[in-house]
């Protein structure tokens, strides 16, 4: 038996979650890639079982992969219940084990299995942001949103946990609370235990990052030629510019100048036919490559991707084959040859070098592309847009054609088309404008940006009614003067809320009182005039949003916002 020692912030958020789980149905954890995620999940389910014996857990993923790697973290962390999981996933095992203690499963096999399978108490799904949002407008549900509905049926009370490093979707905004695209329905209303990458670089439990940022207007240009559908670039056009020997020339231009040192890479491509592209053009330079994506055969898949884990080459391309699950330690370069507008696709990405192997000092990401720009390098604070409703202008050009009565035509069209839908003018394709990569800039990774300070002139204190939720919280509006915007923050209290979210509040209210946390909304109320007002606040930006990082009362100088923890309870 391994005798498995937790981390501290592991015991922390086990404690937090099962508290979590006492009094609501739904629970959400945020952590970062290495953070043991399945460990957690695990020793969850551990306690669980071991206190009702009658229970059932569900492990519900969304790949083959993450099925494996819960299964084998369940035999680690829990070996007395390795007679009792079951695997449903038709890619691991043509056996269906429906009827198990702990049940391990791929969404695409169970949910044709759903008739047969018994009512769960828990169930946790791995990577939780790969989950549809439930709309207002939606009427066809993803699978996810099938199962967890019939699980629900069977059992109201059971409990549901989310598990993800990146709390956000593409076109939706945040999966958890009200920052999100409208008419949304999140599964979560908070995070109620947190893991954060500072907390993980503080305690040497990833890599630390360095990168290398690529500057210039060539491959902004031929983006603008490029469609946006359903909130990202479309993959047909983005493969057209991305296949360009200037792009895919760069990747190698890159790597020669500044990771040729490096043990292992990993480039991520826009398709796979970029990848290919990429990892011929390697080859072509002399250099051990090859890619990796979903179109391999299985025995060929199976054997680049033993030459992954065992380093026997060193640069190795994909396109999301290697983003969700992939637990190989020693990767120590990052490119970034995708374009993106997703924040939880970048932060998978650059996720993938973080974790820590013998002889590792660093992972380099090597930005050829602007996602740095995009989404910024404190990995705690992401930049992630929240969807408007409508979807905006497309990107257009004119036409300068001519139309058989001699005139110009004249008609605006979107900048995609090589063919004008008026008069048929075929618009010249224009070739890529930088033919040489040019120097990279430094970049520094997870270094919060530098808060601005603002003068409070006054604070009030209300009741705000959360319109996802429906619970009640108290908002905090910090008055910054004729010229300056109002800051505002939230807290939770007790009576509607409990976890990460309630701990966050006590955090709050020790910075400005000594006197017992109120339990309710309302005890808040009643003493809210009574609290001292910083006489300067620390705000830092998040997207549109403004966040309060720090105060400073004139009593006791400046305090930073800590978060607060609790006596440890052991799993």
């Amino acid at each position: 038996m391994v005798d498995l020692v937790l981390r501290p912030y592991q015991i922390r958020v086990l404690d937090q979650v099962w508290a979590a789980l006492q009094v609501k149905l739904n629970v959400l954890i945020t952590a970062p890639c290495a953070a043991g995620k399945a460990i957690l999940f695990a020793k969850i389910i551990q306690r669980l079982l071991r206190e009702n014996p009658e229970f059932r857990a569900l492990i519900l993923v969304d790949r083959e992969i993450l099925v494996t790697q819960s299964r084998d973290k369940l035999y680690l962390v829990a070996p007395e219940l390795g007679g009792d999981i079951g695997i449903v996933c038709a890619s691991v095992t043509t056996a269906k084990d429906l009827h198990q203690r702990v049940t391990v499963a791929s969404r695409q096999t169970i949910i044709n299995q759903l008739n047969r399978f018994p009512p769960v108490q828990l169930t946790i799904i791995d990577e939780c942001h790969l989950m549809a949002i439930p709309r207002d407008d939606d009427p066809e549900p993803d699978q996810f949103a099938q199962i967890i509905k019939k699980l629900w049926e069977y059992n109201p009370k059971m409990r549901l946990v989310g598990c993800t490093a990146s709390p956000y979707r593409l076109g939706t905004g945040y999966i958890h609370g009200g920052r999100n695209k409208g008419g949304s329905r999140p599964y979560f209303d908070v995070v109620d235990a947190e893991v954060t990458t500072r907390e993980l670089l503080d305690g040497g439990f990833i890599a630390p990052m360095v990168g290398r940022v690529r500057t210039g207007k060539a491959l902004a240009e031929d983006l603008q030629t490029v469609s946006i559908t359903a909130g990202e670039y479309n993959l047909g056009q983005l493969s057209e510019v991305m296949c360009k020997e200037t792009h895919v020339q760069s990747c190698v231009d890159a790597w020669r100048e500044y990771a040729s040192d490096r043990r292992k890479t990993i480039i991520f491509c826009a398709t796979i036919e970029h990848a290919e592209a990429v990892a011929a053009a390697f080859k072509d330079a002399g250099v051990s490559a090859t890619a990796i994506h979903s179109k391999l055969p299985p025995i060929e898949e199976a054997s680049r991707m033993r030459a992954l884990r065992q380093g026997s080459l060193l640069v190795f391309t994909s396109v999301a084959k290697l983003t969700t699950g992939m637990d190989v330690v020693d990767i120590d370069c990052i490119i970034m040859a995708r374009p993106t507008k997703s924040t939880a696709l970048y932060q998978q990405c650059v996720g993938r070098g973080q974790r820590i192997a013998d002889g590792k000092i660093d992972c380099l990401v090597i930005d050829l592309v602007g996602a740095t720009q995009e989404f910024g390098t404190d990995m705690d604070n992401l930049k992630v847009t929240i969807p408007r409703d409508s979807s905006g202008d497309a990107p257009f050009k004119i036409c300068p054609g001519e139309k058989q009565d001699g005139t110009v035509c004249g008609q605006s069209v979107h900048a995609s088309l090589k063919f004008c839908p008026y008069c048929s003018f075929e618009f010249p394709i224009d070739p890529a404008v930088e033919a040489k990569l040019g120097k990279l800039e430094k970049v520094k990774f997870n270094e919060a940006p530098e808060p601005d300070e603002y003068h409070v002139e006054h604070v009030r204190y209300q009741v705000h009614m959360s319109q996802s939720s429906g619970k009640a919280l108290i908002r905090v509006e910090y008055d910054c003067g004729f010229y300056a915007r109002k800051i505002y923050e939230y807290l939770c209290l007790p009576d509607y809320y409990d976890g990460y979210a309630v701990a966050k509040a006590r955090a709050w209210w020790a910075e400005r009182s000594q006197d017992e946390f109120p339990d309710t909304v309302q005890d808040f109320m009643t003493v809210a005039e009574y609290l001292p007002m910083p006489t300067e606040i620390l705000v830092t930006k998040d997207g549109k949003y403004y966040r309060v990082v720090g105060y400073k009362f004139p009593e006791y100088g400046e305090y930073e916002a800590k978060e607060l923890i609790e006596e440890e309870i052991p799993f």
